[in-house]
């Protein structure tokens, strides 16, 4: 879908490359620094639309856990004629009563599929604490307008392979699912990337070679530490930057600049 799309929220196709690069902004809260549009300052923070400019992408997929500027991106699609293809991370449950969870992507294939991630989000929020059952979100669910697509790291596959959690999603009615993979030097990449393989073909789905940006540049990584610290600092550990306790979050591989460098590679 990432490769073969409608073009942001007016039609067209997604130039081919073979690892997608996902942008997260700090609308998603605790989970990047990058801001949205270039700040007014001339060393304020690194922005989406500016790393796209400078790079001439042409099109950008944003994803986010949170959609409190999804008005502000489609606002600026339109004033400035540039495409986007927009998701939402959503914590899936299998009861509302269960405090085990894990993730999926769901993208917008077009505008009826921005409503719909609309009314997805607020049924998630406004009423299950930011989580949703497989069952509620096919009440909801229409695969002409939206896609599902399995994150490569908190997924089910991730917690059924390298924790205790097991879990057992049934996705029926909820289209062809799109397998994410990714290449960041975590230690667990490549065994990961076995197990996605193999849970994709025995779905009968397609694999999406992408990287998630939370940063522009790899020397940044110290800065994106301090702010998963802050938001983080409610845990009963004490964190530090020699010990972040940032599980997950062990490279500094989440950058624009690592996904420059790896441009046209696969995993």
């Amino acid at each position: 879908m990432l490769k073969n799309t409608t073009k942001g929220v007016r039609g067209g196709i997604l130039q081919i490359i073979d690892m997608t690069p996902l942008f997260t902004t700090d609308y998603s809260i605790g989970k990047s620094i990058l801001k949205f549009k270039p700040s007014k300052t001339p060393d304020g923070p690194d922005s989406v639309i500016e790393i796209a400019q400078d790079h001439n992408l042409g099109k950008v997929v944003l994803l986010e856990n949170r959609m409190h500027g999804f008005l502000e991106y489609i606002r600026y699609s339109e004033q400035n004629d540039f495409d986007f293809i927009f998701a939402l991370e959503l914590n899936i449950v299998d009861s509302y009563e269960d405090v085990k969870k894990h993730k999926v992507n769901i993208f917008a294939k077009n505008n009826d599929g921005v409503k719909l991630l609309y009314k997805i989000y607020s049924s998630a929020f406004a009423e299950h604490d930011g989580n949703l059952t497989l069952d509620d979100l096919r009440v909801q669910w229409n695969s002409d307008h939206l896609m599902l697509a399995i994150p490569f790291y908190d997924s089910y596959i991730y917690y059924n392979n390298f924790t205790f959690d097991s879990f057992v999603p049934d996705f029926k009615g909820l289209g062809l699912l799109t397998f994410f993979i990714q290449k960041n030097s975590l230690p667990i990449d490549s065994r990961l990337s076995s197990k996605v393989k193999k849970e994709a073909e025995e779905a009968g789905g397609s694999i999406e070679h992408v990287k998630s940006i939370y940063y522009k540049n790899k020397k940044d990584f110290t800065a994106f530490q301090v702010r998963k610290i802050i938001h983080n600092r409610k845990g009963a550990k004490v964190a530090t930057l020699s010990k972040p306790n940032l599980d997950g979050y062990c490279s500094d591989e989440f950058s624009f600049e690592s996904w420059l460098e790896n441009e046209r590679q696969t995993v």
